[in-house]
Order: C-alpha cells, then sequence, then structure tokens
C-alpha cells in the first residue's frame, strides 16, 4: 500500500499506528527525495508555514496533527491520555447538543480533568427538550 498522510483517520493511518506490528512501513519526506527542490519546499514553508498540517503533509510526509472537520484535534487527545490525574477542583458540567441525525446529546460531570459520573446520552431530542435537562 502506498500513500499519503492526508487524514488521522481511516486504513491507511491504522497501517502506521494501531497495526504498525503487521505492516513495515516506510515515510518518505521532501528531504529524502531527489525529486523535490528546496524551490518547492521553500514555497510551501513561505505559504503555509513550517507548523502547518499542509507543509506537515506535503514536506514531511507526516501525518496531519488535526483534521479539517475535527474540533478535539489527534494530538490534543494524545496529551490527554498521558497526563497526570487530577480529581481535585471544582466541578464542572459539560453537556454536547447533538440536535438530529444520528449523534446523542451528552451530559458530563467531571471534577478537575476526571469524569465523576457515568456520561448521560440522549437522542432525538429537540433544542428546547434539551434545555430542560
Amino acid at each position: 500500500m502506498c500513500g499519503n498522510p492526508t487524514r488521522t483517520s481511516g486504513y491507511f493511518y491504522e497501517a502506521f499506528h494501531r497495526m504498525r506490528e503487521v505492516w513495515k512501513t516506510h515515510k518518505v519526506s521532501c528531504f529524502d527525495s531527489s525529486r523535490c527542490s528546496a524551490d518547492y519546499t521553500d514555497a510551501q514553508a513561505l505559504k503555509y508555514g513550517v507548523d502547518s498540517n499542509v507543509y506537515r503533509v506535503r514536506v514531511l510526509g507526516e501525518f496531519p496533527k488535526q483534521d479539517d472537520d475535527t474540533v478535539i484535534s489527534l494530538a490534543q487527545v494524545e496529551d490527554a491520555s498521558v497526563r497526570a490525574i487530577e480529581p481535585e477542583g471544582k466541578i464542572v458540567w459539560g453537556l454536547d447538543v447533538a440536535r438530529f441525525g444520528n449523534d446523542r446529546t451528552a451530559l458530563c460531570r467531571r471534577r478537575g480533568n476526571v469524569v465523576t459520573h457515568k456520561v448521560l446520552t440522549w437522542r432525538n431530542k429537540d433544542t428546547m427538550q434539551v434545555a430542560g435537562i
């Protein structure tokens, strides 16, 4: 399989991450290839910035830090997975209103960075019904 690391999900992404023991992977950046000129890499850096996802994908051959259609980036998820548990602090409630479609409305309570109760979810609630929860 050969491709460009344009998304942080899907089979190609999994081959480099969760299923990396199954696949022999190889990353090629523009700096490893005689087919990419310094003019090209310089132009990409100038146009998009060296910290941009476009530069990461097109020049470095790396997966983006965040897909365009996500709210929480992969980097944020990875950082959270190794963060120390801090169960002290004020109680915070979070509500994700889904409205229509297959999504669910979700209500969560946490203290510090620890979820203290089961996340409650509902389907097929309109905005006014959710406001009354």
